[in-house]
């Protein structure tokens, strides 16, 4: 078998480059952010190497939340936020119509009538049999991706790095609703 070199860099081809317009984006990121700032590390390195721009903004946590919302002009392209996401999730049948844009219901800053008919059936599936569901599902997360596409960055394993660095114990908010309910549990070790 014939040895494979490691493919070349678009960098690397700058009569290529001249020619390109470069990707860029902007990524919103909360102060003092640990995890964040091992993406921000891997995207700084990686994104040049295919001739894209890169930009990080810093913001206090609450002007992050201001941009993420529409609640101000959003000057980022996206944001590296958490998310206490329900556990059974089914979307919200108004989350892309005009009404829930205009009150920042619609964090993608979508408004489709399509997507939100299938948000609703999405929802009235719940309760069917399994392939009815599975139908639903698809046929929604296809035309969320045909709308806005997303690259999750997300597992099924649930890690709260300030906790795991912090003196609060007790507090598992995996096995809560949510963390308000998980925090009534909790105390600061000595």
């Amino acid at each position: 078998m014939a040895e494979q070199s490691a493919p070349e860099s678009i960098a690397d081809k700058p009569e290529l480059v001249a020619k390109l317009i470069p990707l860029s984006l902007t990524m919103g990121v909360s102060e003092d952010n640990e995890a964040a700032n091992l993406i921000v590390s891997q995207l700084e390195q990686n994104l040049p190497k295919v001739g894209a721009q890169f930009n990080v903004m810093v913001f206090p946590m609450d002007v992050l939340l201001e941009h993420y919302y529409r609640q101000t002009a959003r000057t980022c392209d996206f944001y590296f936020l958490g998310s206490n996401f329900m556990k059974d999730f089914t979307g919200n049948p108004r989350g892309y119509s005009p009404e829930s844009f205009d009150l920042g219901n619609s964090p993608n800053a979508l408004v489709d009538p399509v997507l939100a008919e299938k948000t609703r059936a999405l929802r009235d599936a719940i309760n069917s049999d399994e392939g009815t569901q599975k139908e639903a599902w698809v046929a929604y997360q296809s035309r969320l991706a045909d709308m806005l596409p997303i690259i999750p960055l997300y597992t099924n394993t649930y890690t709260d790095l300030y906790t795991a660095s912090s003196r609060l114990t007790n507090y598992h908010p995996d096995q809560h609703w949510s963390w308000a309910e998980a925090i009534v549990y909790a105390k600061l070790a000595q």
